[in-house]
């Protein structure tokens, strides 16, 4: 067995779509320079991705999401808790996400829902807080340090 997680490459990115596709979450500005995107694989087979829009010392987090065949193994942890001491060794301050649908699951790995009036203007200037999410999309926010 063979369990890694890695940056993307570009071959990679059609499976990526295909995932998020099925999971109801946006592709349309994938390509974005500022998104970083994040693979959980088995044996070069994906699992599931997450990903960090950067504009530090804070980040949106994009693109999370597992194959159906693969929930319940902690998968979608693993990859939470490793965008997570990656941003943190890297100098992040906050990470923010938008969600209609995982807000327990956010909360339960110590974010906290915020007004969206209260996100940064980075945050407020992407693409995914001002188009591709809907407005009855819940801001979550972490401090990973002070």
């Amino acid at each position: 067995m063979s369990i890694l997680i890695k940056p993307i490459n570009d071959t990679e990115l059609y499976e990526i779509k295909h995932l998020l596709d099925n999971s109801g979450l946006e592709t349309a500005d994938l390509k974005n320079n500022n998104i970083k995107l994040f693979t959980y694989t088995d044996n070069d087979k994906l699992h599931g991705v997450i990903g960090l829009e950067a504009y530090a010392p804070i980040g949106l987090v994009r693109s999370f999401a597992v194959k159906k065949e693969f929930q319940g193994q902690r998968i979608g942890f693993k990859l939470l808790d490793f965008l997570l001491d990656d941003c943190a060794k890297a100098g992040f301050e906050k990470l923010y996400l938008l969600t209609t649908t995982a807000e327990k699951y956010f909360r339960r790995n110590g974010f906290k829902v915020i007004s969206r009036d209260l996100a940064p203007e980075e945050i407020k200037s992407t693409s995914e807080f001002s188009e591709l999410c809907p407005v009855s999309a819940v801001l979550m926010e972490k401090v990973l340090m002070m």
